[in-house]
């Protein structure tokens, strides 16, 4: 199940690999352990994959509406801000 907490890290992990190529390099490749030493763990019956958007790809996930704990705000967590702001971007109305 997705939490806040578990969101919040998830956020802090994405946020340092802009500052340092080579953890963005592991992220990309073994991402579970990356998460993991953050303390993000994954059952290891879920496989784990991060992808990388350029300026003619986007990758966007649809969760599974029970990954969604009842009662999350997403315009809190800075979810939807981000996906418009990401789609903005695609479409040229970004900064």
């Amino acid at each position: 199940m997705t939490t806040i907490a578990n969101i919040q890290k998830i956020q802090e992990v994405l946020a340092q690999v802009w500052a340092d190529e080579s953890l963005k390099h592991k992220l990309l490749n073994n991402p579970k352990s990356i998460f993991a030493e953050h303390g993000l763990e994954f059952p290891n019956s879920v496989e784990v994959q991060v992808h990388e958007n350029t300026s003619n790809l986007m990758n966007y996930v649809l969760p599974q509406a029970s990954e969604i704990s009842e009662g999350v705000n997403l315009e809190e967590i800075g979810f939807l801000s981000s996906f418009g702001e990401s789609f903005g971007n695609v479409l040229g109305r970004g900064q």
